[in-house]
């Protein structure tokens, strides 16, 4: 995976923050094959392990991944989200503005989304291994605004919302359980 970066803020790996002027084109092609094409906006990529994400903060962004079946071709505006993974899936809606890039504060905002992807998101902020010990439990949907320099406290927090326990099995890893 790799993304070329021009006008952009990375402070997390595998997620930039563009800001693009309006007398500057910009047009990226992340390796995996999707597209972004923007003029005057600012909007946030972030890959995972089983997709991408883009979030438009202001202006306006397309969308294209010809690989996804069906193919994508999204125009997104300010507030807009689309989220497509590799095996096809996609998802989209709308955020409120204070969500949008909320890593850039040393936030992690999760609205209705599955436990397991939400700790993939925390993981970049954990030194160690995080493992979710029953998949079932790691598919419970959460919403919430977790603080990520304290990830071990947003896991807890993560995992005790549905009467789940944070282990320390040594002193790298975590293990989440649905106990």
């Amino acid at each position: 995976m790799c993304i070329t970066l021009h006008h952009a803020e990375r402070l997390v790996p595998h997620q930039v923050h563009y800001v693009v002027e309006y007398h500057v084109a910009l047009h990226q092609t992340l390796c995996i094959g999707m597209t972004t094409t923007v003029l005057g906006t600012a909007f946030g990529v972030r890959l995972t392990d089983d997709g991408a994400a883009v979030t438009v903060a202001h202006g306006k962004v397309g969308v294209d991944y010809p690989g996804a079946h069906p193919p994508v071709a999204a125009n997104l505006g300010a507030g807009d989200w689309i989220r497509v993974s590799w095996n096809g899936r996609i998802e989209g809606g709308k955020a409120r503005s204070d969500e949008i890039a909320a890593w850039r504060q040393g936030q992690l905002v999760a609205r209705d989304r599955a436990l397991a992807s939400v700790v993939d998101d925390l993981r970049r902020y954990h030194s160690g291994v995080i493992v979710i010990a029953d998949g079932a439990f790691g598919e419970r949907r959460i919403s919430g605004v977790y603080n990520v320099s304290d990830p071990v406290s947003a896991l807890r927090a993560m995992a005790g919302a549905h009467g789940g326990n944070v282990y320390w099995v040594s002193p790298w890893m975590l293990v989440v359980t649905g106990d």
